[in-house]
């Protein structure tokens, strides 16, 4: 694998796990990429459908640039991903889920320029749209990309993400073995490149990202639902706690989430309780008159 590769510039990560009906659509658009070297790195976490032997007919006629791996059990999204990671040779990362698609041929070139005659950027991101049931719409990430902007909103997909692999090896020090047993492997990464690099935004909407109910960022029933939130929360408190910076008012955002999503389900006894445990006057006092509490 590694003897025959050619010298490229970005490593274009795809999971895939029992997405046989949407990763041709995936491939597809990666392979449409123009004006850049580029080797896609696929790791199926084990599919039990068709996925696995459609990569397969896909690397036989791409076999310059479409790299197939399986594992041989299912080891979820994060372990999956850093995996990836490690089979990576380009100077930057991109990743592309198996259910996800670029809408843009240009995509990577766009944001390689800017990498490139700008060293103190880490990573760039698009705008996009959203793909649920049929219906498209455009995604607009948030213009303020700063630490204490992300650590109370993440705006940025990582679908959309182009990042230096140099700065994802320093994060790996930076955060330690703990990243493996986060819920997600993204939102640390965008926080942490906030703090000791820049993010930069194009206005440009170059992918589409495929809303499933039932994913990992999309669950379904409270208790999936909750224990995401509270593995955001962690990761957060992670980072405020590191920095030594907004402890508080990541707690406040945190309890606050874990209260919005306890509403939706309809769990008002756990609403009430997580709305105890802000910190703040002037936020208890908003909630309440909001949500009727």
């Amino acid at each position: 694998y590694f003897m025959n590769k050619k010298e490229v510039l970005v490593s274009i990560i795809v999971l895939t796990f029992n997405q046989e009906d949407t990763i041709k659509r995936t491939l597809e658009s990666l392979l449409y990429q123009k004006d850049v070297t580029y080797e896609i790195i696929v790791s199926d976490d084990h599919s039990v459908d068709k996925t696995y032997s459609i990569l397969k007919k896909y690397s036989e006629f791409y076999s310059d640039k479409l790299f197939i791996f399986r594992n041989e059990s299912n080891i979820g999204v994060v372990a999956n991903y850093w995996k990836t990671v490690a089979r990576c040779s380009g100077k930057y990362i991109t990743v592309c889920a198996g259910d996800d698609w670029w809408c843009d041929n240009y995509k990577l070139k766009k944001q390689i320029q800017i990498l490139e005659s700008n060293l103190d950027i880490g990573c760039v991101c698009t705008n996009m749209y959203t793909y649920k049931n049929g219906k498209q719409k455009r995604y607009i990430v948030n213009k303020s990309l700063s630490f204490s902007s992300l650590l109370k909103f993440n705006s940025v997909c990582t679908l959309t993400t182009c990042i230096r692999y140099s700065l994802l090896k320093e994060y790996c020090s930076y955060v330690g073995d703990i990243r493996f047993s986060w819920v997600a492997e993204d939102y640390p990464i965008v926080l942490w490149l906030s703090i000791f690099s820049k993010i930069v935004r194009i206005d440009d909407l170059t992918a589409v990202y495929n809303i499933n109910d039932g994913s990992i960022s999309n669950p379904i029933g409270y208790n999936r639902a909750i224990n995401y939130q509270k593995g955001i929360s962690e990761i957060r408190l992670f980072f405020a706690e590191k920095t030594n910076f907004l402890i508080d008012e990541v707690k406040d955002v945190n309890f606050r989430n874990l209260m919005y999503t306890s509403i939706i389900f309809k769990r008002k006894k756990e609403g009430i309780s997580y709305y105890n445990m802000i910190i703040h006057k002037t936020l208890k006092d908003f909630l309440k008159k909001v949500l009727f509490l």
